[in-house]
């Protein structure tokens, strides 16, 4: 009876585990929702709109309109690369509790042989919403001082 009850408390406890890391997986993706993607976002909306700004105020004809066109275009894709990041990373998340579960349910030497792949794909996303950002700053900061 000693065993059985050891073999049911240590059920419970990987049930109790498994439940919290659960908990965790979804609070995460819902925090998800505030952080990285949403700030590079208002950031490269907020150097667009300021650009603008100081493009009203400059001539057209200048040799630093290049330098506009570049800096919108990176800080545009820039803004597409974040949403198709913020995108993956939900998946990423619904992925992960999936995989959360079928760890629980087969045990825990399979752990090693699940990935998932939204993962990946969510931070080449990231890196590359960073660089394009950076280069958009670059590009209208060279405009603004010229």
């Amino acid at each position: 009876m000693t065993g059985k009850n050891t073999q049911e408390a240590e059920i419970d406890k990987e049930r109790a585990e498994f439940l919290e890391e659960r908990k965790l997986l979804i609070q995460g993706s819902l925090s998800a929702f505030q952080t990285f993607e949403k700030y590079l976002i208002l950031l490269s909306t907020g150097a667009l709109v300021i650009t603008f700004q100081a493009f009203g105020s400059k001539s057209a004809a200048q040799a630093g309109f290049l330098y506009v066109q570049l800096g919108w275009g990176a800080l545009a894709l820039s803004l597409v690369t974040a949403l198709i990041s913020f995108l993956l990373s939900t998946f990423a998340w619904s992925n992960q509790i999936r995989i959360a579960y079928e760890i629980y349910e087969c045990g825990s030497e399979r752990a090693a042989k699940i990935r998932n792949p939204y993962n990946d794909w969510v931070q080449v996303m990231n890196v590359c919403a960073t660089c394009l950002f950076v280069v958009g700053l670059f590009c209208l900061s060279v405009f603004a001082m010229t």
